[in-house]
C-alpha cells in the first residue's frame, strides 16, 4: 500500500499529494491494522532511505503515534553524528516530534 501509492504519486511529481493520499489510507484503517502499520512506521525509522523515513515521520506526527518514541529517540541518537547535509534538518524534525509526542502523550 505506501510504496505503491508514493511510487504512484512521484511518477506524477506529486510528493505531496503522495502524503495526504497516505494519511486517507491510514484514516481507513481499523484500530488492528494501525497497530500493525504503527509497528512498520516504527521500523521505517531505522531505514537508511530518507524518503521512507520522510513519509513514516508525516504519518507519525499527523497520527501522533506515540508507540514510536523508542525508535524516534533511537533515530535522533543516530542523526547527531551523521555528517550528511539533511541531517541537522531531519534531527531538528525528530526533535520536534519527540516534544510533541512526549507532551502530548496520546494519539489521535
Amino acid at each position: 500500500m505506501w510504496r505503491d501509492t508514493v511510487r504512484r504519486f512521484t511518477d506524477a511529481r506529486d510528493a505531496q499529494g503522495a502524503i495526504l493520499e497516505l494519511f486517507r489510507q491510514y484514516e481507513r484503517l481499523s484500530p488492528a491494522e494501525r497497530r500493525e502499520i504503527d509497528s512498520l512506521l516504527a521500523e521505517s525509522l531505522g531505514s537508511s532511505d530518507e524518503d521512507v523515513r520522510f513519509d513514516a515521520l508525516a504519518l507519525i506526527d499527523e497520527y501522533r503515534i506515540a508507540s514510536t518514541l523508542p525508535q524516534l529517540q533511537s533515530l535522533a541518537s543516530r542523526l547527531l553524528t551523521e555528517t550528511r547535509p539533511g541531517a541537522p534538518f531531519e534531527l531538528a524534525k525528530v526533535q520536534r516530534l519527540l516534544d510533541r509526542l512526549n507532551s502530548s502523550g496520546e494519539q489521535k
